[in-house]
């Protein structure tokens, strides 16, 4: 089942996010807002991330490369080439960056200016994403169907999942992210389900079947989350669904093609939102990254300012 997972990984992602909502009530689905190219240079977008300041990180897989921009697509700056199949990213709150190389079966870490502070994971198989917890600890999904857990510097802690379709077990898993509430959510990507654990890796719970109904999934990859929320790109069925961290389906958009809103054949692949409330999408076919905003409740939790912005 790696193979499966492998052309998905050059040709299809996913992401899943989350926003500030009311727990386990519907919230509207973000409107689309802007659009840029990520592709310039060549090459296929792959993972996505947003740092504190809200500035979004894009790797590219078939450039080996990872870029920086501002929130509204400007100012794009280079920080990393050569970096072998980069997929998933994620930014600590200090600015460190950890990236998977995938055909590289490693992470590599690096400063907020894109110098190379290390490489760990060696004992890795083709890792695919990456998520951090509030304490630094970095999770990694890969080829092995489990979830290796590293302190931020490369320490190995601890190590779960094994193929399957039983409880805590995975089928060529995909996105990761650690939730607010601690929990460690993965994007099941061959069995079309969320699986749940604790961050030491005991199952709690998993939701979705295959299918293109509410709360069914095709092929999901990467997962975000923020204030009880989750956001699924379902790159099968060219969506995003929206979850609560309990799983309740919550909404959904998207549709097949290439206009605002929409994903190329093998998108969505990932997912980020920063503290203003924006969603963050990539659209690997159609090369751009799609931006989304909450509209539908974009006074809980910010300021004025922060508003604004939104709107800006």
């Amino acid at each position: 089942m790696a193979k499966r997972f492998f052309y998905a990984c050059a040709g299809l992602l996913c992401g899943v996010l989350a926003l500030s909502a009311t727990p386990d009530s519907a919230i509207g689905a973000p409107v689309h807002v802007a659009s840029w190219n990520v592709c310039s240079t060549g090459g296929r977008p792959f993972g996505v991330a947003v740092d504190n300041a809200g500035d979004v990180y894009v790797t590219n897989q078939w450039a080996g490369t990872l870029e920086k921009f501002r929130r509204d697509g400007t100012l794009g700056v280079r920080l990393a080439q050569s970096l072998n199949y980069p997929c998933g990213v994620a930014v600590a709150s200090d600015g460190t960056i950890y990236v998977v190389e995938h055909l590289g079966n490693r992470v590599s870490r690096l400063s907020p200016d894109g110098s190379i502070l290390g490489t760990f994971g060696l004992m890795l198989y083709h890792p695919v994403f990456v998520a951090l917890d509030r304490d630094g600890n970095v999770y990694v999904t890969d080829f092995l169907n489990r979830v290796v857990k590293f302190s931020a510097t490369g320490d190995l802690l601890s190590t779960w999942g094994s193929l399957g379709a039983g409880p805590g077990q995975l089928n060529d898993p995909g996105g990761v992210v650690v939730a607010d509430d601690g929990f460690v959510y993965v994007a099941d990507h061959g069995n079309d389900r969320i699986v749940k654990f604790t961050h030491d890796g005991e199952y709690v719970a998993s939701w979705g079947s295959s299918g293109a109904g509410d709360g069914q999934f095709s092929i999901p990859h990467g997962i975000a989350s923020s204030a009880g929320n989750i956001y699924v790109a379902d790159n099968g069925n060219a969506r995003v669904q929206v979850l609560s961290s309990g799983g309740s389906f919550r909404d959904t958009w998207g549709a097949r093609g290439s206009g605002d809103g929409q994903f190329g054949p093998d998108g969505p692949t990932d997912v980020a939102v920063n503290r203003f409330g924006e969603v963050f999408v990539v659209d690997r076919a159609n090369c751009r990254i799609q931006k989304f905003a909450d509209l539908a409740i974009p006074t809980v939790r910010r300021s004025w300012a922060s508003v604004k912005a939104i709107y800006r």
